[in-house]
């Protein structure tokens, strides 16, 4: 079957759940890892006949996207700024969001200072491991209630070839009490169940729900913990770095404010959305 064969079938398969642009992307996603080429080098190939083997796994790959599975999951894998990240189902998918959170944090710390670092929430391990992999000097702890996370999150910390000490721990409830840190980093749970109605079946119906969503009374239940933790174990001239729900900006200004924390600042992604708070130890 020739290449451009297999792309038209993604779009013509996937036309009713994705737009084309998405179809095409989720194409070559899964042919870049299952041909081990280029994006460059698959539009040279198109005209050029898949291997079986290959073949298979594509189409394969293509019906269990029909059934809105995510494409992270099926792969096993995704990308998180210079890393390989295994995700599976029981652990959250990274998002763009969270990786630009990192990004962010990356150009604001000293390098090669020997921080304290702890991952609250930390699911694949993805915050905890990229800031390792980047501050060589640090010492890192993440945190998940979860034992499957934990277990991926572990594993992703062996491929990447960081050391990071992994805490079983429910954060509302917590037990873990690291030594003094210089740096909180969460992406907790944070979506309302009122938003669901607004989400795609891909994550609804295949992402732990434990990891994404909240009550609609207690919105903010998880930062009020991260609050009580930080105000424990931050150092004074620490900071707090925290993924939000868009829709809860001030909400979230308004509680780290109240709890005494300084430089108190709600910034913003990409697209320009409220998505991530920072704060420093009052």
């Amino acid at each position: 079957m020739l290449l451009s064969e297999i792309r038209l079938s993604f779009h013509q398969q996937l036309a009713p759940i994705y737009p084309p642009q998405e179809a095409d992307s989720l194409f070559f996603w899964c042919a870049e890892h299952y041909l081990l080429c280029s994006r460059q080098q698959l539009h040279q190939q198109m005209n050029k006949n898949t291997s079986p083997e290959a073949e298979k796994k594509m189409l394969a790959a293509l019906q269990r996207l029909q059934k809105n599975e995510p494409v992270q999951y099926i792969l096993g894998e995704t990308d998180f700024l210079d890393l390989k990240i295994k995700v599976g189902p029981g652990v959250l998918i990274p998002r763009p969001e969270t990786e630009y959170l990192v990004h962010s944090i990356l150009q604001e710390i000293p390098k090669y200072e020997p921080l304290h670092i702890a991952d609250l929430c930390t699911g694949s391990g993805c915050m905890a491991i990229a800031l390792a992999k980047h501050l060589p000097k640090a010492k890192v702890w993440g945190t998940d209630l979860s034992v499957t996370a934990l277990q991926i999150a572990a594993e992703n910390a062996r491929q990447s070839k960081v050391t990071i000490t992994w805490v079983p721990d429910d954060l509302l409830n917590s037990r873990f009490q690291p030594e003094k840190l210089d740096l909180i980093v969460s992406n907790p749970p944070y979506v309302r169940m009122l938003e669901k109605n607004s989400m795609h079946k891909n994550v609804l119906d295949y992402e732990p729900p434990e990891a994404l969503f909240v009550d609609d009374g207690n919105p903010l239940i998880f930062y009020k913990a991260i609050a009580r933790f930080a105000l424990r174990f931050l150092l004074p001239a620490g900071f707090v770095y925290l993924e939000i729900n868009e829709y809860l900006g001030a909400e979230m200004e308004a509680l780290f404010t109240a709890q005494g924390f300084r430089q108190v600042e709600l910034l913003k992604d990409l697209e320009g959305k409220t998505r991530f708070l920072k704060a420093m130890h009052p």
